[in-house]
C-alpha cells in the first residue's frame, strides 16, 4: 500500500474511537486519493469542487461560488485564476450588472468537469459498495450529512 494513503486504525483499546481523529484520517485519505486521480486532468483537489459548483449552466459570480463552497471569496478568486490559466474557466461580465464579473466553464472546462464527475462516481461506488456490504450505507450517509451541517454552521460565522 502506498505511504500516501494510510488506513485508519479505529482504536487499540475497547474504548469508543474518537470521532475527530477518524474524520481527519478519512478526509486526508480521501483528499490524497482524489489528488492522485485528478492530477491526470491537471486539476488539484478542491478545484474539482469549484468546477462542480460552477457546473455547465449560466455564469456565476465568484462570491456566489465561494458561498457554495464555504470558502473565502479571495480563495475562490485564486482558484478561478488558476483554472482560467489552464483554459477551463473564463471570466465574463454579468448580463444584469456590468460592474460584476462572473465565471463560466469553457468547452475544455465542461470536458474536465465530466471527467471529474466520473472520478467521483468511481470512488463513490467503491465506498458505497464497502458500506453496503456492512449494511450501514444509509445510516452512515445520514450521519455524515448531519456532521457536515454542524461543521458548516460553526464555520460560517468565522469566515
Amino acid at each position: 500500500m502506498s505511504d500516501l494513503v494510510q488506513p485508519f486504525s479505529v482504536a487499540e483499546s475497547d474504548e469508543a474511537p474518537a470521532l475527530l481523529p477518524a474524520l481527519i484520517a478519512v478526509s486526508r485519505s480521501c483528499r490524497q486519493l482524489m489528488q492522485i486521480k485528478l492530477s491526470a486532468l491537471g486539476v488539484m483537489a478542491g478545484q474539482d469542487q469549484l468546477l462542480d459548483a460552477l457546473g455547465p449552466g449560466a455564469p456565476v459570480p465568484v462570491g456566489q461560488l465561494a458561498a457554495r463552497l464555504n470558502i473565502r471569496p479571495s480563495t475562490a478568486s485564486k482558484m478561478v485564476d488558476k483554472l482560467a490559466d489552464h483554459g477551463l474557466l473564463v471570466r465574463v461580465r454579468d448580463a444584469g450588472d456590468a460592474r460584476r464579473t462572473c465565471v463560466a466553464l469553457t468547452p475544455s472546462g465542461k470536458e474536465a468537469l465530466a471527467r471529474v464527475r466520473n472520478i467521483w462516481a468511481e470512488l463513490e461506488g467503491d465506498l458505497s459498495d464497502a458500506l453496503a456490504r456492512e449494511g450501514s450505507l444509509a445510516a452512515t450517509g445520514q450521519s455524515i450529512d448531519r456532521l457536515a451541517d454542524v461543521l458548516a454552521a460553526r464555520l460560517a460565522p468565522l469566515r
